[in-house]
């Protein structure tokens, strides 16, 4: 008789956990509102690590005439 209460429990566990599993039926284009304002590409100063030093950054970003540099084209500074 326990034999047969444990077996329905185990069955019964099985078939919730089947039941519980779920696909969404929805992708971040229907959940996430497209973004239409201008897009300022930026500079974090004392973010990245390693050898990249500020003087270095504001060279690779805003161009350095005197190093040939012409610059990414940064049109925010965020400090």
């Amino acid at each position: 008789m326990r034999n047969f209460f444990l077996s329905i429990i185990t069955m019964f566990i099985c078939i919730i956990t089947i039941d519980l599993q779920a696909q969404v039926t929805y992708t971040a284009n229907d959940q996430v509102t497209p973004y239409t304002g201008i897009f300022r590409p930026g500079m974090n100063p004392g973010y990245y690590g390693g050898n990249w030093n500020d003087l270095l950054l504001t060279d690779i970003v805003g161009g350095n005439p005197a190093a040939g540099t012409e610059g990414a084209g940064v049109r925010a500074f965020r400090s």
